[in-house]
């Protein structure tokens, strides 16, 4: 286990130990990971949260023993493209950062179980991506600006298998405008697992 949060820190040494199987780095200054990852074989969580990285080694994407990835509060703006080549990760929290959208190949992260998004920029949603994860308990994607498609396609095919869909209220207002567009009259009611409100509670 590779333990450094809250130091201050701007880089970490490379290369990382080859056999660590947690790196814990929340609350520095990194503006980057190193690119090395690969090399960790048995990495199975990730905790950078709290800092200023801008964006994720591809490396990461190789990483196949990957389960909780915790990269909220950076500047981070996109996701790996291959990122759902680590099909292992369980947990992947990146909220508030500046993501402006994700790449299709998240919703081939069939082991995924919580997802968090809220405070981003994204405007889509890879397609029928509920659907491809599903496995999925948790989706938290309040402050984003969801486009009217987008929420009308995630609000109206909400699997049996999710628990917790967090939303705002601005976008159940985008649903229900795109259900008059779609239908022609008011939506059906969104199930018990439709939350709207801000900042959900972690537990």
């Amino acid at each position: 286990e590779f333990y450094f949060d809250g130091n201050q820190l701007k880089s970490l040494p490379e290369p990382l130990p080859p056999r660590i199987d947690s790196l814990k780095v929340s609350g520095n200054a990194l503006t980057t990971l190193p690119a090395d990852l690969l090399r960790c074989c048995n990495l199975r969580n990730i905790r950078a949260y709290g800092n200023q990285l801008t964006a994720i080694p591809q490396s990461l994407c190789s990483c196949h023993n990957l389960c909780d990835v915790l990269l909220h509060g950076n500047d981070i703006r996109q996701l790996p493209d291959e990122i759902g080549h680590a099909r292992s990760i369980r947990t992947l929290l990146v909220h508030d950062n500046n993501l402006e959208s994700l790449p299709d190949s998240v919703a081939d992260l069939r082991d995924l179980r919580w997802l968090y998004l809220y405070n981003n920029g994204i405007r889509e949603l890879p397609e029928s991506m509920l659907l491809r994860l599903p496995f999925l308990e948790r989706l938290l994607i309040e402050a984003n600006p969801l486009s009217g498609p987008t929420t009308w396609s995630l609000l109206s095919n909400i699997p049996g298998n999710l628990r917790l869909l967090g939303v705002d209220a601005l976008q159940v207002h985008k649903y229900r405008v795109e259900a008059q567009e779609v239908l022609g009259r008011e939506p059906p009611l969104l199930p018990p697992c439709v939350i709207s409100g801000w900042m959900l509670p972690w537990g």
